[in-house]
């Protein structure tokens, strides 16, 4: 897959309402080269900024649809994420000065209301994907415990 991959992408995203501008510099790109692999690049540009159902992601990238559904992240790779995100929490807690300023000018307040800003955030995308899920046929999501009571196996 060639490089030009990314420069599809960084179009694409700034095609979106949020917008992806360019730079003189071409640090945009930078930062889609390290955030995805050409693959997952090429896979987010059959995605598109609309509702698409698998099978028809699948028939675009020319593969399966159980190869699709596999990609990009395997059980293993998420939760290695998942780890690396707590071990990150673990180390900055501590040092975060919760009562500064959020950081980003458009959100006026200190990083404490941040940080419930991105919760209530997080739940929304969350209900989205559990509304897809659901309207799909094919989630059936139970409540996760934080952590199993003692003696109990996580589900």
């Amino acid at each position: 897959m060639s490089d030009d991959v990314y420069e599809r992408l960084a179009d694409a995203l700034d095609r979106l309402p949020n917008g992806f501008p360019r730079t003189a510099s071409g640090v945009e790109i930078a930062i889609l080269e390290h955030l995805f692999s050409p693959e997952e690049a090429n896979l987010a540009l059959q995605v598109g900024g609309e509702w698409t159902p698998l099978p028809a992601i699948a028939e675009r990238m020319g593969m399966a649809q159980r190869e699709a559904r596999a990609a990009p992240y395997t059980r293993e790779e998420v939760l290695e994420y998942l780890a690396l995100c707590r071990r990150q929490i673990e180390e900055r807690l501590p040092s975060t000065a919760f009562d500064a300023q959020s950081g980003f000018y458009w959100l006026p307040f200190n990083k404490l209301e941040l940080q419930f800003y991105n919760i209530r955030h997080i739940q929304h995308h969350v209900g989205e994907l559990y509304e897809r899920l659901a309207a799909t046929g094919g989630a059936d999501v139970g409540w996760a415990a934080m952590h199993p009571a003692e003696g109990e196996e996580r589900r």
